[in-house]
């Protein structure tokens, strides 16, 4: 708890203050850089026979001693008016008096409402917990929900995560006391416990109202629903301190080394002009009619939301790409678009070029693809493209080993090419219950081709457990990536414990057209971009009565580098349901 740090430190609720005069002690932290608190009076603070002697130590040693100091209150405390703590603690608080569950989680509640308003931007709070009120996993053992002090959840309430669990060893603190058992000067029990770390963290943000973006390629607008369009926005191939971009960097730059003929970059643009296409298959962007293109979009069929300024973008998006392959060059109008579901889609391009002019092109670049929500994937994704002509140094069985080699120079992967067909080998790895597939090898239009997953890849380069992390604006994300001297980078949680909530959503179908799914799945993500992880149907029935059908489906919510407390994720369901039912048609159960 007393690690060094910059700034000013605000211990709160010291019993009899004993605690600080181990900070003091153990010399961590200056004298001058902590100040100490108690919520008692100078003359009831005497029920503490240690306290007298610890505040004189205290006062000595130039430390700040205050009286009366409410943790529920700090914001508003004269005292810290206009000042910052980059830590701020408090050691096993209670209540007061018998033990009771509610009232406590209110104290830590108002206590992370007050603290997180004079805490700095990067500051800690630290809170240490008896055995098992904390309820989390770190407790040892772990109490039911319903029967600890909830403090995750508390928190987050406003907007803290916790960073981190360190087990508290009264040893290391050797004047401290436990004291304040049922209010009284009496010891407790410290076995066990916890001290827990928290953070300020963004908000998993609330839409204020429904709309849809527009987007400008190539002198022309089209329309773009939310999700797709924050995800096409960022561009994290060309980021290069992105962990997707460090891995497909490193790719090239290794695999040039192994074969004999030129590398180079293409460019290819995530669209492509369509007359027509299945839109359970790929995402479709509309024409905007010229006479509309500065007009806000109609949203009465919108499936998408506008959050004013939590978005990054005005409502007109303005991308102008590049037209690396033609696909829109001939200057008429194209009424729609498609995000290409896969880079094979553009493999002619690469092909073309590649044998026409003996050199190894690659592409790399976002894809889409619609999905059901669930925990392991999501619509929008990157791959990596190389086309390699077929030439007397390089065979296929060749081509699969340099490719195998260059992945092994990534980290130390337990990879193997397994063929499925003649001159066709998926790119296995394996180590796990079910091996994952990261990528293809093919012979296609007289050039050897490589396709990787670049998402699939960069989890297990980095061993990052969350697909959604990836596209984390979190600088806590980032990082962890900056110095690639350390390569590989071995990555580590900077959320632990998030809360998961459920809400279900009962519904009748719509009587004249068979239900949706992968459309309900595209308003969710509109309306809550990926902090609900998992969509399940629970049950399907026919009324006899009326013959009609209902569903009923449980959504889950979490979020892995925002805070998201109940109330948010409540209010989303709330937005869902009304979405939901002025979309699709449906009645609400």
């Amino acid at each position: 708890m007393d690690r060094q740090t910059k700034g000013f430190v605000l211990v709160v609720g010291d019993g009899d203050f004993s605690l600080s005069v181990s900070f003091s002690e153990r010399r961590n932290l200056t004298c001058d850089q902590f100040v100490s608190t108690s919520l008692e009076t100078e003359e009831t603070i005497l029920k503490h026979k240690l306290a007298v002697d610890n505040i004189r130590f205290l006062k000595s040693k130039g430390v700040k001693v205050y009286f009366e100091v409410d943790a529920r209150e700090l914001h508003s405390d004269s005292l810290f008016e206009d000042r910052k703590f980059s830590r701020i603690i408090f050691n096993f608080p209670h209540s007061g008096g018998k033990s009771n569950h509610k009232r406590n989680r209110a104290l830590l509640n108002d206590f992370f409402s007050s603290a997180s308003q004079i805490l700095e931007d990067d500051g800690q709070i630290m809170v240490t917990l008896c055995r098992g009120q904390g309820g989390t996993p770190a407790d040892k053992p772990r109490r039911e929900w319903h029967d600890s002090w909830q403090i995750v959840s508390m928190a987050t309430n406003s907007n803290l995560t916790l960073r981190e669990v360190i087990p508290f060893d009264v040893n290391d603190y050797t004047s401290y006391n436990s004291t304040g058992f049922r209010s009284q000067d009496k010891g407790f029990n410290t076995e066990g416990a916890i001290t827990h770390v928290f953070e300020l963290s963004d908000q998993v943000p609330v839409p204020a109202m429904v709309n849809n973006y527009t987007i400008k390629i190539e002198e022309q607008h089209y329309t773009c629903p939310p999700y797709l369009q924050h995800k096409l926005n960022r561009n994290l191939v060309e980021d290069k301190s992105h962990p997707i971009a460090l891995v497909l960097n490193s790719f090239v730059e290794e695999f040039k080394k192994k074969v004999d003929i030129p590398v180079e970059k293409l460019e290819l643009p995530w669209y492509i002009c369509v007359v027509s296409a299945d839109t359970s298959k790929s995402y479709l962007l509309q024409q905007v009619p010229a006479q509309t293109e500065e007009k806000e979009i109609d949203t009465q069929e919108s499936d998408g939301i506008d959050e004013n300024k939590d978005f990054e973008s005005e409502k007109l998006f303005d991308q102008n790409f590049n037209n690396a392959n033609g696909h829109i060059s001939n200057g008429h109008s194209n009424d729609q678009l498609k995000i290409r579901t896969s880079l094979m889609e553009q493999l002619g391009d690469l092909s073309s070029l590649s044998v026409c002019e003996s050199k190894c092109y690659y592409s790399a670049g976002i894809t889409a693809r619609p999905c059901l929500i669930n925990l392991n994937s999501i619509p929008v994704q990157h791959e990596f493209l190389v086309v390699c002509p077929i030439v007397s140094s390089i065979s296929f069985d060749s081509f699969s080993q340099n490719v195998l080699e260059t992945l092994g120079t990534l980290s130390t992967l337990d990879l193997e090419i397994c063929d499925t067909a003649n001159q066709c080998a998926e790119v296995i790895m394996k180590g796990k219950v079910t091996p994952v597939k990261i990528g293809s090898i093919l012979l296609s239009n007289d050039c050897y081709t490589l396709l990787l997953y670049l998402d699939k890849l960069t989890q297990i380069v980095f061993g990052i457990d969350q697909i959604r992390l990836l596209w984390s604006k979190d600088q806590r994300f980032s990082t962890q990536f900056e110095d690639v001297s350390k390569w590989p980078i071995e990555f580590k949680p900077f959320y632990l414990y998030p809360m998961k909530f459920v809400h279900d959503l009962s519904l009748w179908e719509k009587e004249s057209e068979e239900f949706d799914e992968l459309r309900m799945c595209n308003i969710i993500r509109n309306i809550t971009g990926d902090c609900v992880e998992n969509v399940t149907l629970l049950d399907r029935f026919q009324d006899l009565t009326t013959s009609k059908w209902s569903r009923c489906y449980r959504f889950t919510y979490i979020s892995h580098d925002q805070a998201l407390s109940y109330i948010t994720s409540w209010k989303l369901q709330s937005l869902l349901r009304l979405q939901l039912a002025k979309t699709l048609g449906i009645t609400l159960r």
